[in-house]
């Protein structure tokens, strides 16, 4: 179950995609029809624009969706790369054979900020070469990223994959689905603890409710 702060951020997220790809380019062609008179090709042109728009946020929602449905439990995990606070690369893929252990996050998510001094804790509880802990940012801009983890020392194991999942795949793991069928929908639910066994299969995708979450219990089976 998602807390009321979850629910809101990602009310937020999809407000702010709206905004971004219907209603702002909606009102800057509003206001421009308003002193002035369109020819046919100018009118066409606006249509266009419009429906453009439209289709954009269609595929973008329908990705989501996609990946999602690709993240839950038993599926075999999704590759893809992320960025360290050094700009290195880490491919997922280097990571076969091991546990992975990923959080994902992002800056504008108060229980996400709160619980990652847990994941540091459970991370040095676990600290073997056969388990991989991954601190994994969801922001949209890499320099506010490196610039927030860095302030709070947040430096080891940390890596950003940015919001878009047209570009990075990775980013399904931080979508939930809500609904059924053809009114079936994702949204963005964080924080998500994600854990990847040995066969590379997923075998926890959760977003809980309660601050008190860890991995102890499903890392000391997996061992």
């Amino acid at each position: 179950m998602l807390s009321h702060f979850s629910i809101f951020a990602q009310f937020q997220y999809n407000r702010n995609i709206m905004f971004k790809h219907i209603l702002y380019p909606l009102l800057a062609l509003t206001a421009f029809a308003c002193t002035h008179q369109p020819t046919e090709a100018e009118s066409k042109k606006r249509q266009d624009l419009m429906a453009a728009a439209s289709q954009r946020t269609t595929d973008e929602w329908a990705l989501n969706l996609k990946l999602a449905k690709q993240c839950q439990v038993g599926m075999p995990q999704i590759h893809g790369s992320m960025t360290a606070l050094d700009d290195s690369i880490l491919e997922t893929k280097t990571l076969e054979g091991k546990v992975v252990v990923m959080d994902f996050w992002a800056s504008w998510c108060a229980p996400c900020i709160e619980r990652i001094p847990k994941f540091y804790e459970t991370a040095k509880q676990f600290e073997r070469d056969d388990v991989a802990f991954l601190l994994v940012n969801v922001d949209a801009e890499k320099l506010h990223w490196q610039k927030f983890a860095t302030e709070r020392s947040w430096t080891k194991n940390s890596y950003w994959i940015g919001a878009d999942g047209s570009k990075n795949p990775l980013v399904g793991y931080s979508y939930f689905i809500q609904g059924e069928g053809d009114t079936a929908s994702a949204l963005m639910g964080l924080p998500v603890y994600v854990v990847i066994g040995t066969d590379g299969k997923i075998v926890s995708n959760a977003n809980p409710s309660s601050s008190d979450y860890d991995w102890t219990e499903l890392l000391k089976q997996l061992k």
